[in-house]
């Protein structure tokens, strides 16, 4: 991680994966469709973990930010598969979209280390160009992982 999670000086693309994804009710009351644009589906590394009425994503040990910055923490390598998170790419067409999805996050640029998420800036594995996406900032110890990486299947299982 490399700390580069403060204001999106130049608007990068930005990954939903969670309850704000197309179709969702979050996703119409933000208004999204107006102030997004969808790019495509995408992939990137990390676990999903069932938080309850929403997921978070922590990203594995090996996970390359933007910066390609990598951190190990003497974990043994799981199945690739199993680290690979679905999510929806969007390009940023209404910048201040970004600091509302700040607040609903629970993320504050003035205090990451006491915020809920952060935003933070990662290389994706498919496509590959970096986006910001929101990482999960506490303990997830007895949360259970979204084995698929994909929220959205997951929640349509029952």
């Amino acid at each position: 991680m490399t700390g580069e999670s403060v204001e999106p000086t130049s608007v990068r693309p930005i990954v939903l994966y969670g309850t704000l994804r197309r179709g969702s009710e979050k996703y119409v009351e933000f208004g999204l469709e107006d102030r997004l644009t969808y790019v495509g589906e995408c992939t990137l590394e990390g676990l999903l973990y069932d938080l309850g009425e929403y997921p978070g994503l922590v990203l594995e040990p090996e996970v390359r930010d933007a910066e390609g910055s990598t951190t190990d923490d003497g974990a043994p390598d799981a199945d690739r598969s199993d680290t690979l998170v679905t999510g929806e790419l969007y390009r940023v067409d209404d910048e201040t979209v970004v600091h509302e999805l700040d607040a609903y996050e629970g993320y504050s640029p003035a205090n990451p280390a006491g915020s809920l998420y952060v935003r933070q800036l990662v290389r994706l594995e498919e496509p590959p160009v970096d986006a910001w996406t929101y990482v999960y900032n506490r303990d997830v110890e007895n949360a259970p992982v979204v084995t698929s990486g994909d929220w959205r299947a997951y929640t349509d299982r029952d």
